[in-house]
C-alpha cells in the first residue's frame, strides 16, 4: 500500500513539473511519466488509464457476487459521494471515481451479467 502511494505521488510529481525540471528527467527514466501495462504506455490519469481502471472495478463490484449485492443495495437516492475505502486510495482523481462507482451501482442494479 505504501509503495502504491508512493509511486502515486511520484506520477504526480512528474505531471506536474515543468519540462525543464530536471527530476522530471529522472522520473521518466524510471518510468514514472505514465503507467506500463505490457508493452503499452498509458498516461497517469489518462482517459485511456481511466477507461483500464472502469473495467477493472467493473470485474470488482458486478462479477464479484458479495460487492455486486453491497453497492447494488445501495438506495437510488443516495449519491455516493466518496471513495469506498479498500485500503488504498483511488489512482483517479476522486470525481471521476466517484461517478464510476455511480456508474457501476446503476449497473449492478440492473440486468445481472453486466
Amino acid at each position: 500500500m505504501i509503495w502504491g502511494d508512493l509511486a502515486d505521488t511520484l506520477h504526480l510529481v512528474y505531471v506536474l513539473s515543468l519540462p525543464e525540471d530536471p527530476v522530471r528527467k529522472e522520473l521518466a527514466e524510471a518510468h514514472f511519466d505514465a503507467i506500463y501495462l505490457e508493452n503499452a504506455r498509458v498516461g497517469f490519469i489518462s482517459e485511456e488509464f481511466r477507461a483500464e481502471m472502469l473495467g477493472i472495478w467493473k470485474v470488482k463490484f458486478l462479477k464479484m457476487q458479495r460487492f455486486r449485492e453491497i453497492i447494488a443495495e445501495i438506495p437510488p437516492q443516495i449519491r455516493l459521494e466518496h471513495f469506498l475505502n479498500d485500503g488504498d486510495s483511488p489512482d483517479i482523481p476522486i470525481p471521476v471515481y466517484v461517478g464510476y462507482l455511480n456508474e457501476i451501482r446503476e449497473m449492478a442494479r440492473g440486468a445481472p451479467g453486466n
